[in-house]
């Protein structure tokens, strides 16, 4: 049995500045949520019920510093590991065994100006990833982390390519017409923060 191989993109810019956002407004984030600096955070959590066959998880991001700085945000990036369950494989006695897709997360980090919050390259490299993952046929499934509007063409064209996407984004900013023109659409709010029915 052939399972379809999924591939997850994070526009770790999008992630870092709405996290950040949603931190100012008094949000408080979960225990597991992992936060470095303002270029990265990552919840173990992020897969949730999804059974995926993971092909890779890339994070693209930026910081202000230095070449060391850069190096260190990559080591700092590439040392988190994941684990996912991938779907479930009929046995003949009528049981299900689930598969595991575990590893690194990929780090692809570029410098950028201290006068710049976001930086079009990082969202230039997504969708030449995400691109060639669907036109070499790598990867059936496309999961982008992102609540960014700019990504809607490209979104289209995965799809119109016989691609399922699948977007995952905080509420911060996030672009309207996302949740509906996309196959799936996940709230990563729940994900990165304590949702306490107390909280305004």
């Amino acid at each position: 049995m052939t399972i379809e191989k999924t591939l997850i993109i994070v526009d770790g810019e999008n992630l870092s500045l709405r996290y950040a956002d949603m931190l100012s407004k008094g949000q408080i984030p979960r225990e597991e949520t992992i936060a470095l600096g303002n270029y990265f955070v990552w919840s173990p959590k992020v897969f949730g019920s999804w059974l995926w066959n993971v092909l890779r998880v890339s994070y693209h991001t930026s910081i202000v510093g230095d070449d060391d700085a850069v190096h260190n945000a990559r080591r700092s990036i590439g040392s988190v590991q994941y684990k996912c369950r991938s779907r479930a494989i009929a046995l003949h006695d009528n049981k299900q065994m689930f598969m595991t897709s575990e590893g690194r997360v990929v780090p692809s980090v570029r410098k950028r100006s201290s006068r710049t919050r976001k930086e079009s390259i990082c969202d230039t490299a997504i969708a030449v990833e995400a691109l060639r993952a669907s036109y070499r046929d790598q990867a059936q499934k496309i999961v982008v982390l992102s609540g960014d509007g700019d990504f809607l063409p490209l979104y289209q064209e995965l799809m119109h390519s016989g691609r399922e996407v699948i977007v995952g984004a905080l509420s911060s900013g996030l672009h309207p017409e996302i949740p509906v023109c996309v196959d799936s659409f996940f709230d990563l709010d729940p994900i990165f923060f304590d949702q306490d029915p107390g909280q305004s």
